[in-house]
């Protein structure tokens, strides 16, 4: 019988590791990856689900110190569950006559994200 560990590795990480030569693959790394960091974050910083509180953005700003504050992670995180996760798309500048921030993806280490 598989340990836990083992079970992660075969189903995803051994999955995953040839869509990383893939140039075009990063959304769908995102879509797979995601779900499991969220599963990481809340069990890091203690979080329920469907309860995003700051500890959890906090952890989520250690793993992307791009985030600049927790404002900022919140508004990507919400771009992630909103729109790439539910939708399989990212957002436009308006939906349904509503303005949203609108969601980038980016293989060039973008320092900031400003415009948040």
């Amino acid at each position: 019988m598989n340990t836990h560990k083992e079970n992660f590795e075969l189903w995803f990480c051994e999955i995953v590791k040839p869509l990383y030569k893939n140039g075009n693959a990063g959304f769908t790394l995102l879509m797979i990856t995601f779900p499991l960091l969220e599963r990481y974050l809340r069990s890091e910083s203690g979080t329920n689900a469907g309860d995003f509180k700051s500890p959890f953005f906090r952890s989520l700003r250690k793993l992307f110190p791009v985030l600049e504050n927790d404002t900022v992670a919140r508004r990507f995180w919400n771009v992630f569950r909103n729109a790439i996760l539910h939708q399989a798309t990212l957002p436009k500048q308006e939906r349904e006559g509503v303005r949203v921030k609108a969601g980038l993806l980016s293989s060039k280490g973008e320092r900031r994200c400003r415009n948040w």
